[in-house]
C-alpha cells in the first residue's frame, strides 16, 4: 500500500488553509498536533517539506512544529532529510514499519470510508459513517 493519501499538496493550494483539519485520520484518532502533522506527511510521502510548510499544512503554529518534531522522530516516523541554507527539511519516513503501517491504516479507513458510502451508511446530517 501507498503512504500518500489521495491528494497531494502538489494537487492544493499551499497558502490555503490546513488540510490536515479534515483527514480520516484526524477524524478516527482526534485532533492532537502529532496526528495533524503526520497526517499532513503522509500526504506528501514523496516529498520533504520545511517548517513552515509543514505547519501551514498541518494548521499548527511553528512552535507547536518544533515541540513535537523530535518525538516524532524518535519513533522513527519521520526523517531530516536535508538541510536547505538554514530550514531543515522533513518527510514521513517510508522505511519505517510504523509509518507504513500509518499509511495502510488511512488507506483501509478510505477504503471502509467509501464502501459505507456506496451503500448509504452515512449519516446524512453529520457526514460520518454509522455502525
Amino acid at each position: 500500500m501507498p503512504l500518500t493519501t489521495m491528494t497531494s499538496s502538489t494537487e492544493r493550494d499551499l497558502n490555503s488553509d490546513s488540510f490536515a483539519e479534515d483527514t480520516i485520520l484526524t477524524d478516527v484518532l482526534g485532533n492532537h498536533a502529532k496526528v495533524k502533522i503526520l497526517s499532513a506527511l503522509l500526504s506528501e510521502a514523496n516529498h520533504d517539506v520545511n517548517i513552515s510548510d509543514l505547519a501551514r499544512m498541518a494548521g499548527v503554529n511553528r512552535s507547536t512544529i518544533y515541540e513535537h518534531i523530535d518525538d516524532l522522530r524518535a519513533y522513527d516516523l519521520v526523517v531530516q532529510t536535508r538541510t536547505t541554507g538554514n530550514a531543515k527539511m522533513y518527510q514521513i519516513n517510508t522505511d519505517s514499519p510504523a509509518a507504513k503501517a500509518l499509511g495502510k491504516l488511512e488507506w483501509a479507513l478510505l477504503n471502509e470510508l467509501a464502501d459505507k458510502e456506496e451503500s448509504n451508511q452515512i449519516d446524512e446530517e453529520t457526514g460520518e459513517p454509522v455502525p
